[in-house]
């Protein structure tokens, strides 16, 4: 018999949700709500399953794809793994194959070994391409990815219409974590109705979204629909921190700093 509750707090859900479905009380159940929902425990434990094959069909190119997105989030554990098949000739000899073969996982795992800098064999040109590839088979993971690309401008010209387009099509596709991003951006956006937003937001930090904690707490730091309130924009940044989310760390140190008084005792040094 598991513990329900030590594994709803690794996979960073609320310990009060409230789950309707008696299915998803069982482990897997509870991974799959988690890593649909963002936590990046979540996926990296689901992607765990597929490269051993625990109570899944062993299958390494799903497993990188989880990696991936649990990297994306923040998860350190994902690392290791994800350099481990970046060295392994016959994990890529089988990722061409199912690439050539039109496997969108797989073409989302390619992309996404290069966009994190884990692979160089393709270049940032072809690997947006296997992206769009694998969106025309509404891939939702790609979805995901090019919006990012697009978002942020890394690997293709930013374009911010486009990725919201891009995560519209994931999140009417089911995708939570889009619609965790579409959330954020409207907010970012200021736009002055986002009290649905918040209400998804706060649904989706119960259900172990990194993602959305970590947009709470730019909604409290900055009284975004909500009153301005640092404390509890520290503890939302804090736990998505302790998590491994790099944007809310940065988020709770630029906090600190900004309340931490000027006098020379209360600086801390640097090395950089």
């Amino acid at each position: 018999m598991f513990n329900k509750k030590k594994l709803k707090k690794i996979l960073g859900i609320s310990d009060t949700l409230k789950i309707v479905n008696p299915i998803d009380t069982t482990a897997s159940g509870l991974i799959d709500l988690a890593s649909k929902s963002g936590s990046p425990e979540g996926l990296y434990i689901a992607g765990i399953s597929f490269r051993k094959g625990i109570s899944k069909k062993k299958n390494r190119i799903k497993a990188a794809e989880l990696f991936i997105r649990a990297y994306r989030l923040g998860s350190r554990n994902a690392i290791g793994s994800l350099i481990k098949f970046s060295r392994d000739s016959t994990f890529f000899k089988n990722l061409k194959k199912e690439v050539d073969n039109n496997n969108p996982d797989a073409m989302y795992v390619w992309a996404g070994l290069v966009a994190l800098g884990f692979d160089y064999r393709i270049t940032y040109k072809q690997a947006i391409e296997f992206l769009e590839k694998a969106v025309e088979q509404n891939h939702i993971p790609s979805l995901i990815e090019l919006g990012l690309a697009y978002y942020s401008g890394s690997i293709v010209d930013k374009d911010k219409i486009k990725a919201v387009e891009f995560w519209e099509k994931a999140a009417r596709l089911g995708s939570r974590e889009a619609k965790v991003r579409l959330a954020y951006s409207k907010i970012i956006d200021g736009n002055k109705n986002i009290k649905p937003e918040l209400n998804f937001l706060q649904a989706a930090t119960d259900e172990g979204s990194v993602l959305a904690e970590t947009v709470l707490g730019y909604c409290y730091e900055h009284g975004k629909g909500v009153k301005k309130n640092k404390a509890i924009a520290a503890k939302y940044y804090r736990r998505a921190s302790e998590r491994g989310n790099e944007t809310a760390y940065k988020s709770l140190k630029k906090l600190y700093d900004d309340i931490r008084p000027s006098d020379p005792e209360f600086q801390i040094l640097s090395n950089n």
